[in-house]
């Protein structure tokens, strides 16, 4: 396609959401429920603006998350940032990070 439009792709970059995907949309949030996540809030909530914590996933438009404190419930509106937290595993056979 790129040929048949004439455009110059000598050098195309393809670039990805990365392992600390940003969750920005209601359905991001329900899609990596079960997964550990950090939000920072807009506005400070009990003194705090920055949590982490399994994502339970999205009610009412109230995002979900199991921290130490037990779980929190915030507007999505809110949030003024969230990432999933990246997971590396220990491959057994040889010790090395998969």
């Amino acid at each position: 396609m790129l040929t048949v439009e004439n455009i110059d792709y000598d050098r195309l970059e393809v670039s990805s959401p990365g392992i600390d995907r940003p969750l920005k949309k209601e359905s991001d949030f329900e899609r990596f429920a079960g997964s550990e996540i950090t939000l920072k809030l807009r506005l400070p909530l009990s003194g705090r603006r920055n949590f982490s914590g399994l994502l339970h996933g999205v009610l009412d438009g109230k995002v979900r998350v199991l921290t130490d404190a037990g779980e929190m419930v915030f507007d999505l509106v809110s949030i003024d940032r969230a990432r999933l937290v990246p997971r590396f595993d220990m491959n057994k056979s040889d010790d090395r990070l998969v």
